[in-house]
């Protein structure tokens, strides 16, 4: 997780984004084992930095998901624009894993 959040330091500091506006948002995903983390990063600035740093995320070599794109007219009236992108990554959970290997074998039927 340190990794991805090193990458988000990065990419804010190339595209000048103020990391104290960022949101955080972890969530457990039981049945699948996993720890989904997500972040959401408020932009604002002109279509073609907007399209850089989506490229830029894109060719990360971290795991990182552009999961949302909501998109709003700036201030300046369309010069500007507003941008929340929501990036995720996830994480393998081996406490949840357990539990759902645990609950498998529970519900096994055995014939001997």
């Amino acid at each position: 997780m340190i990794d991805v959040q090193l990458e988000l330091a990065r990419l804010s500091r190339q595209f000048s984004i103020n990391l104290q506006r960022v949101q955080y948002e972890n969530k457990k995903i039981e049945d699948e084992g996993l720890e989904r983390f997500a972040m959401v990063v408020p932009l604002a600035g002109g279509y073609a930095n907007l399209r850089k740093f989506l490229q830029a995320v894109e060719t990360s070599d971290k795991f990182l998901v552009i999961e949302q794109v909501a998109l709003a007219t700036g201030q300046e009236g369309g010069a500007l624009l507003d941008l929340n992108i929501t990036l995720t990554t996830y994480f393998d959970d081996p406490e949840a894993r357990s539990l759902q290997a645990a609950w498998v074998s529970s519900r096994s039927i055995s014939f001997f």
